[in-house]
């Protein structure tokens, strides 16, 4: 990760000239949390949104927008605590965008089409879910210890959520990992099958 992820930061000390590990949306993302639990928030209202007078300044727009952040939990404690748990809801309730993106652009596939894809896709998003839920359960059962960094990089991209704004894209990055814990939760369902007696 250090490797991937260097480049981009020296280039950001270089340009930018702030330590800057990815990106400069962190701030932007923050601030964006305090508004709204799901989906995408912005406005360009310069009484509603402080992050404008950053004019085009990214580094001056992020720190505008963490600070706004931090404002927003010393003032607004139980609001934060509630909402996480609602952005933790957003995250993982759905599988639509990637519809969305996909077939972005092409009319004639809205309306019943895109329904009835929404509904498969889910279907299939939920049985995923279903198996992968029982994948981490038996996991841990079977003392499957080399798989806990595994489910590390999946607790960890959920618990940022708690304070970021999100929706269901944004649980795509988990969704290779998640996909080792189906294929244990399959074969733990195998064995359960194989191991009732047969009927005659």
């Amino acid at each position: 990760m250090i490797l991937a992820v260097s480049p981009v930061t020296v280039r950001n000390e270089i340009v930018m000239h702030h330590f800057i590990p990815v990106s400069t949306n962190g701030g932007i993302v923050l601030w964006q949390g305090t508004h709204v639990d799901t989906g995408y928030y912005w406005t360009w209202h310069p009484a509603s949104n402080p992050l404008l007078a950053a004019g085009s300044n990214e580094v001056l727009e992020n720190q505008i927008g963490e600070q706004q952040f931090f404002d927003h939990i010393i003032h607004h404690p139980f609001w934060t605590i509630f909402h996480g748990f609602a952005k933790w809801y957003y995250l993982y309730n759905r599988d639509d965008n990637v519809l969305f993106d996909v077939f972005y652009g092409t009319p004639y596939l809205y309306g019943k089409i895109m329904l009835i894809l929404s509904y498969l896709n889910n279907f299939y998003y939920y049985v995923f879910m279903l198996f992968a839920i029982l994948g981490i359960w038996k996991a841990r059962k079977w003392g499957f210890h080399g798989q806990n960094p595994l489910l590390y990089y999946v607790v960890y991209n959920t618990l940022i959520f708690f304070v970021f704004t999100a929706w269901d894209r944004f649980h795509y990055p988990m969704m290779p990992v998640l996909a080792i814990y189906v294929a244990i939760g399959i074969v733990a369902l195998h064995r359960k099958m194989k191991s009732r007696p047969e009927k005659y």
